[in-house]
This record gives structure tokens, C-alpha cells and sequence, in this order.
């Protein structure tokens, strides 16, 4: 009796290609959806850590009647930038939230202490815990990116509102454009110069590409852009 044989067959040239062209089109699709579904979900973690902060500052400003010295130095609506090169507004942010000092070099708590002290007398703590999701690797606060150039704004002349300096203003304008038209953009611009909050903080979009930081802020700016599609 014969035993029969099974005569397997290989793929053909074309065959393969196909299939190389398939998992192409499906690696196209999904990168990009992967893409969005990543930065929506960093988008809404720096969010809360802006939050977190902006709450921490309105509870410093009604204990004692002021915001820390530091963001005032500045005419209003004029940020004042935290990151790597700007240690010194970084660590009297800090000082300010904490009542104690953070060490970028350990990533270590110490007591507040010499002009720090300046920005928090009574070394009280306005924010709570500060976790590694408010950090980068590198010790300095971030965002969800590991973005350090962090844009902070305050209602320095108590009128429940901040009118945003014109270069900040424009900053945020050419950043919008990587996500809206600029026609967009100018039909509301009106509206977003004046910030109808105490506190402000944002970060802009990193137009170099290597971390790829999205505008992120802590007040509803798109409301206004939005409303102008």
C-alpha cells in the first residue's frame, strides 16, 4: 500500500511582496494612531501636573496675599521660564510649592534655606507630594514629554485676569499653528491675549523635534480657537 505524500509548496516572489506590502500599510496606520493615542495620554498627564502646581500657587497667594516674590519681578504677563536653564527660577518654584529646597544633582530634599528662604518663609507646603510624573530624569520639573521649559504666569495687579506681553503672545501664536490654521488663529486672537485666571502655566510646542512637547496649558485655550473653526 502507497503512502501518500503531502507536497508543500514555498511562498512565490509575488506572494511575499504582497505580503511585505500588507505590513507596511498596516505599520503606516497604526504608528500614527499609536502616535496620537501616546501624546493625548501625556497631554492629559502634564495637564493634571499643571494643575496640581497652579492650585499649590493659589493657595500660596490667599495665605499670604501675594504671589512668591520671584514670579513678580516680572512686568505681568511676562512668563517666567523654569528648565535646565533657568535653575534659579526653577529652584525658587520649588521653594515656593515645598517650603524646601530640591537638589537636581541627588534629586534629594534639603531644608529651604538662604535666599530660597525669600520665596517661602515659613517653609509651608501649598502643593503635597511631588512624584516622579512631575519630574524628568534629569531632577527638573517637566512635562509628560521631558520637557523642562516650563512658562509660568500670575495675576500680579489682583484683577482676576492676565493680560498675556505681546512676545508671549505671539509665541503661543506660532506654536497654535502646528495645530491650527492661522486664519484660525488671528480671528481669536482677541481672545486668547487675556487670560481669565490667576495663575497660568503652559509649555509650547518643541519645534526641534527631539522631544516632541505638544502645547499643553493649564486653562482652556481652545475654547476660543475652537469656536473660530
Amino acid at each position: 500500500m502507497k503512502r501518500s505524500t503531502h507536497l508543500s509548496r514555498g511562498f512565490t516572489l509575488i506572494e511575499l511582496l504582497v505580503v511585505i506590502a500588507i505590513i507596511g500599510i498596516l505599520i503606516a496606520v497604526a504608528i500614527p494612531t499609536y502616535t496620537g493615542v501616546v501624546d493625548k495620554a501625556r497631554i492629559a498627564d502634564t495637564r493634571a501636573s499643571f494643575s496640581k502646581w497652579a492650585s499649590a500657587l493659589n493657595k500660596y497667594q490667599v495665605d499670604k496675599g501675594y504671589f512668591p516674590p520671584f514670579l513678580l519681578e516680572e512686568r505681568e504677563g511676562m512668563p517666567v521660564i523654569l528648565g535646565r536653564d533657568n535653575q534659579q527660577e526653577h529652584n525658587s518654584f520649588i521653594a515656593a510649592l515645598k517650603g524646601r529646597m530640591w537638589n537636581t544633582d541627588t534629586q534629594r530634599w534639603a531644608k529651604l534655606e538662604g535666599d530660597l528662604l525669600k520665596q517661602n518663609n515659613k517653609r509651608e507646603d501649598y502643593c503635597g507630594e511631588l512624584t516622579e510624573d512631575d519630574f524628568g530624569v534629569d531632577g527638573f520639573l517637566a512635562d509628560a514629554w521631558g520637557g523642562t521649559s516650563i512658562h509660568v504666569l500670575v495675576d500680579a495687579d489682583n484683577d482676576d485676569l492676565i493680560e498675556l506681553d505681546g512676545n508671549a503672545l505671539n509665541d503661543i501664536k506660532d506654536a497654535l499653528r502646528n495645530d491650527y490654521d492661522r486664519d484660525v488663529i488671528d480671528r481669536a486672537e482677541e481672545k486668547i491675549k487675556v487670560i481669565r485666571q490667576k495663575v497660568a502655566i503652559y509649555v509650547l510646542h518643541d519645534e526641534s523635534g527631539e522631544l516632541g512637547t505638544r502645547n499643553v496649558f493649564s486653562w482652556d485655550i481652545h475654547k476660543y480657537l475652537e469656536a473660530e473653526e
